[in-house]
């Protein structure tokens, strides 16, 4: 299954800007690691660098850029069916560490540590769900 995780040079839903390059390095990072998992935590993000394998929930079996979107491709695991029946209701969201310039928001990622579901509802940021609504209504045209 894809799914969008960022998109490029907007405000994403923490509120910062990821530009191409600092997708690309979430890339290479990713490229970097054996595997990448992540998390459903009862629908909130971990507070946590380290993913409890009991938590896990889907493997990251690609991460690519397409039309200034890091897009993921995931594969649940077995019992998580689940969330994909209802992947309407969830967001993706990467767990890193790096740095940000607070006047332009830019995001620097410096360690890539999972790409966990986060409930909607749970979203701290649901002004970001309107504009991507838009943006995608101006990709798909």
């Amino acid at each position: 299954m894809v799914v969008n995780i960022l998109y490029a040079n907007i405000k994403n839903l923490n509120e910062r800007i990821y530009t191409n390059k600092s997708m690309m390095k979430i890339i290479s990072l990713y490229k970097k690691q054996e595997k990448l998992f992540g998390e459903y935590n009862n629908g909130k993000q971990p507070d946590r660098t380290d993913v409890y394998i009991e938590n896990v929930t889907h493997e990251i079996t690609d991460l690519y850029i397409k039309n200034g979107i890091l897009k993921a491709d995931i594969n649940f695991l077995k019992n998580n069916e689940h969330l994909k029946k209802n992947i309407d209701d969830y967001v993706f969201v990467t767990r890193a560490l790096g740095t940000i310039d607070f006047l332009t928001r830019e995001v620097n990622v410096e360690e890539l540590f999972a790409i966990d579901i986060v409930l909607k509802e749970y979203d701290a940021y649901p002004e970001q769900r309107l504009r991507e609504k838009k943006i995608k209504r101006v990709l798909d045209i």
